[in-house]
């Protein structure tokens, strides 16, 4: 890992980020109407109704667009990484853009054809389990008081649930027009200077790409959307996060990439575990003891972009709030895991984490009002 102070060793590096996110950003962007196209031939549109709060027919097949999006983003700036300081080769890249594509292969079929929720679930882990075969897992993680604690064997399933976690946090947010994307553009470009500072320019890269195909589909994707990114492109996203957070520079630096992500994409993580909660708690009230897990698949109108919906917000600053709300997570797992050479003032370090979670205890705290069916 690079001894260099994170700020004046960016360098060269943050070029090539910057070209991978801008590469990135054209392919998806020039990409997303070609997808709009074969989604309207194959049928994949979101009709409006029942859960759905658009009010439109709307294609769901943007994950093609993103998904050449971030392939050209890693192509173009790849060959430009200097990782001779001991981060991962720009070999590790490959099986996670290649399991990328398969994941993209299965929300596409989802979007077209539909599976059940416990299919996508399999896929997923399947999915998870070839990334730990292909050498990327999480390794370590660091407890409070504890320091670093290795895995050992449990580091294949401790991979494969952080992909379930993250691709479903995406899929689960992006219920109004730019969420999903805004909060992946966001994240994911904070998640790329972070790793910079650990002196990783090969996750930066992805990272970058992925924030990069995010935004250039995202010019589509704002109210009112013309298309959807679709399991297709949700599910792509999260699992990119996750498989570039877990790849890391080193053991205990990939502990802090992993906490980094986790801090970035707090706001979906935390719809996501109430969601999964507040299904699961409502089957236990039922007296469904055997259906309780299965009752966390069934969607519902509970999520927070709906609560915000309900209580009068329009999609455009529904949207808007997430990716508010996301910045100031990521800027807090920036400001919280730089490496201690950084002078940054204790000060700065309370007032962001306190900022942090007044926004995510307001998310959470957000009730529904009586509201009509959509």
């Amino acid at each position: 890992m690079s001894s260099t102070p994170w700020i004046s060793g960016l360098g060269a590096d943050l070029l090539v980020c910057a070209l991978a996110a801008c590469a990135a950003g054209a392919a998806s962007a020039f990409a997303t109407p070609l997808a709009r196209g074969l989604a309207r031939r194959w049928n994949a549109v979101d009709q409006p109704g029942g859960r759905h709060v658009h009010r439109h027919a709307t294609p769901r097949l943007g994950g093609l667009a993103v998904l050449l999006g971030l392939w050209a983003g890693a192509t173009v700036a790849m060959p430009g990484v200097d990782a001779t300081d001991g981060g991962p080769q720009p070999s590790v890249a490959w099986p996670i853009l290649v399991l990328a594509t398969l994941t993209c292969a299965l929300g596409a079929w989802d979007d077209v054809r539909s599976l059940r929720p416990g299919q996508k679930l399999a896929g997923m882990a399947i999915l998870g389990l070839g990334l730990a075969a292909a050498g990327v897992r999480i390794e370590v993680i660091t407890l409070p008081g504890l320091g670093a604690l290795a895995l050992g064997a449990a580091s294949i399933p401790a991979t494969v649930i952080w992909v379930l976690v993250c691709a479903n946090a995406v899929n689960l947010i992006d219920g109004v027009d730019g969420a999903g994307a805004g909060v992946v553009t966001v994240s994911g470009a904070v998640m790329a200077l972070f790793v910079l500072g650990l002196g990783d320019p090969v996750s930066a890269v992805l990272f970058a790409a992925a924030s990069g195909s995010a935004a250039g589909f995202l010019w589509h994707n704002r109210e009112p959307a013309t298309i959807f990114l679709g399991d297709s492109g949700s599910l792509l996203l999260g699992f990119t996060l996750a498989a570039t957070s877990a790849s890391g520079c080193a053991k205990g630096a990939a502990a802090l990439t992993v906490g980094g992500a986790a801090l970035a994409l707090a706001v979906p993580l935390l719809d996501t575990g109430q969601s999964f909660l507040r299904r699961f708690l409502a089957a236990l009230r039922g007296g469904r003891w055997q259906y309780a897990l299965r009752a966390t698949c069934v969607a519902d109108l509970g999520h927070i972009h709906h609560r915000l919906l309900f209580r009068g917000m329009s999609h455009r600053r529904v949207s808007w709030t997430l990716c508010a709300a996301t910045s100031v997570t990521a800027l807090t797992a920036l400001l919280l895991l730089l490496p201690p050479s950084e002078p940054v003032p204790r000060w700065a370090k309370f007032v962001t984490c306190a900022t942090g979670a007044f926004v995510l205890l307001r998310l959470a705290a957000v009730a529904p009002r009586p509201h009509p069916e959509p």
